[in-house]
């Protein structure tokens, strides 16, 4: 019987020394741009405000320009409202911020008439012209939506230009040079970040700990020309960020089964090796203090007991990576039977994962 068992509180405090500046550039976002009435004129002094499930503030446009800028934003879907002494107050809705952008949102006020607010549905521009990063970012509804064997979420790394997999490399091996890589540059070279916190294993190269799927909010991998904040990496940067508590409670479950019972044999007479795999988990997250403090929880465990028949010349490297292409079929019979041993699918143990 495997089991794995993982389980790790999350607790981002705000108003409390816990993050500093160079972590904040890597994973929080800039939202800024000009408020201007309906002749493009810029309008200043003008109230900007911007709400969301655990952020709210506000800040006033510029007398020279009509300039505003909200540093520091968490990744997240918001609400911007701009107010000024003779235009109609205008709400912005679905404004949606990636981890690590400069995003430029103008806001054009219209004169005050019969109608007190106006209210539309931001068009944010697609491509970023404030930095010449190549980068891809993987959001939360393609990490919930896509299928992944094994629940890997860093699988999705697959779906960015430039990126490489060997799939004759060895199971055991495949955090090291021989199993992907991206614009040629070696796959140890890889930096991975986890809220801005190095999360790479400096000797074996890939995570130095795993999170689970349900944990991570987004991420985004950056290919070439990086910031020198990201730094140390010759290779890509994968830089993870995880899912965080709000003033809401919101949380999740899940349940996968294996079990030999929905299996069939591929060889007659016999059954199906004994199967039993169970993985299940879920995350909680919510309010310490409303507006102050919040929690974000997850918990993943897989229990499984399989049976599984090998020959007796295996070699160990081979039977790590379930390699048996080279060994013909000069079995050794079976002790019981005197039949070649047949072999059955074995499933790599997932690491231990720390949410």
């Amino acid at each position: 019987m495997k089991q794995i068992r993982s389980f790790t509180l999350l607790f981002p405090l705000t108003g409390l020394v816990g993050a500093t500046a160079a972590l904040a550039q890597t994973t929080r976002s800039t939202l800024e741009g000009r408020v201007v009435d309906p002749s493009g004129a810029v309008v200043p002094g003008a109230t900007v405000e911007i709400s969301g499930p655990a952020l709210q503030r506000s800040t006033v446009t510029d007398a020279g320009g009509g300039f505003y800028r909200f540093l520091v934003v968490p990744s997240g879907t918001y609400t911007v409202t701009a107010t000024a002494t003779g235009f109609a107050r205008r709400i912005l809705t679905e404004v949606t911020l990636v981890l690590d952008r400069t995003v430029v949102l103008d806001i054009s006020l219209e004169v005050a008439g019969r109608e007190e607010a106006v209210t539309v549905t931001a068009a944010l521009p697609v491509i970023d012209t404030t930095t010449s990063t190549f980068r891809q970012a993987v959001e939360a509804r393609t990490i919930e939506s896509i299928p992944l064997n094994g629940r890997n979420y860093l699988d999705l790394v697959q779906l960015s230009p430039g990126v490489v997999i060997n799939e004759s490399a060895r199971s055991d091996l495949t955090n090291r040079d021989t199993r992907g890589a991206i614009f040629g540059e070696r796959a140890g070279n890889i930096i991975f970040l986890i809220d801005g916190v190095e999360n790479s294993n400096d000797f074996h190269g890939g995570l130095f700990q795993d999170f689970t799927q349900d944990a991570i909010q987004e991420f985004e991998v950056l290919q070439a020309g990086h910031k020198a904040e990201f730094g140390r990496g010759s290779a890509a940067v994968v830089n993870v960020i995880t899912k965080r508590g709000a003033n809401d409670w919101h949380g999740s479950g899940f349940f996968f089964l294996r079990n030999d019972a929905l299996d069939s044999s591929n060889v007659a007479g016999e059954d199906p090796p004994k199967l039993e795999r169970y993985n299940y988990g879920f995350t909680l997250g919510g309010p310490v203090r409303k507006d102050t403090a919040w929690f974000f929880s997850s918990i993943e465990q897989i229990q499984e007991d399989r049976e599984a028949i090998f020959p007796t010349d295996v070699p160990d490297s081979l039977r790590a990576n379930e390699d048996f292409s080279r060994l013909g079929f000069n079995w050794s019979p079976d002790a019981k039977t005197g039949h070649p041993c047949q072999l059955w699918p074995v499933l790599r143990p997932l690491p231990p994962r720390h949410r």
